[in-house]
C-alpha cells in the first residue's frame, strides 16, 4: 500500500479482516520483526533478497491458505441455501433437535406428535441431502443456523451434561 511500510500494511489487511494471506518481506531479517509480523497477521517473513523458490513457496502456501478459506466458504454458502429450503415448521424443529432435544421432546413441544416429528426430520435429512443426523448438524453450524457457545465452545447439547 502506497506511504506505508510493511508492518503498517499488514496492521491495515488485518483490521479489515482480509482474508488473502500476507507474506512480508525485509531487508532485515530479525527475529523480533518476523515474531511481530506473524502476531499481526502474516503467514511468513522472508528476508530480502530470498531465493526464488523460497518465496515460491512461500507463495503456494498462501495459496493453499486462501483456497481452503474459500472452500470453507463456498461450503457454508451451500449449507446456508440448504437450510433455507426447509419449511418454517421444519426449522423449529431443527433448533430443537440441534438444541438437543429428543423426537419425543421435540414433538411435545412444538404440539405434534412423535411419528410426525419423525416424519419432518426425514424430510430435513431430506432437503438437506443428509444420511445422517450428525451431517445435517454439522450442516446447520457451518450455515449459522445453529451456534457454538461463545463462552466454551461448545454445542448446546453438551453444555447440557
Amino acid at each position: 500500500m502506497p506511504g506505508l511500510d510493511g508492518f503498517e500494511t499488514v496492521a491495515k489487511l488485518g483490521a479489515r479482516r482480509s482474508q488473502f494471506p500476507t507474506i512480508m518481506m525485509s531487508g532485515r531479517g530479525e527475529i523480533r520483526q518476523a515474531v511481530q509480523a506473524m502476531k499481526m497477521g502474516a503467514i511468513d517473513y522472508l528476508e530480502k533478497p530470498c531465493q526464488p523458490q523460497t518465496l515460491y513457496a512461500a507463495v503456494k502456501a498462501g495459496l493453499g491458505q486462501l483456497k481452503t478459506v474459500l472452500d470453507d466458504q463456498s461450503a457454508n454458502t451451500e449449507a446456508q441455501q440448504r437450510i433455507a429450503s426447509l419449511t418454517e415448521r421444519e426449522s423449529e424443529l431443527l433448533r430443537l433437535l440441534v438444541s438437543g432435544m429428543t423426537n419425543k421432546d421435540a414433538a411435545e413441544q412444538m404440539a405434534i406428535s412423535v411419528r410426525t416429528a419423525e416424519a419432518h426430520r426425514a424430510k430435513i435429512m431430506l432437503k438437506l441431502g443428509a444420511d445422517n443426523f450428525t451431517e445435517v448438524m454439522r450442516l446447520a453450524y457451518a450455515s449459522g443456523f445453529a451456534t457454538l457457545n461463545p463462552d466454551n465452545g461448545l454445542p448446546p447439547v453438551l453444555q447440557q451434561a
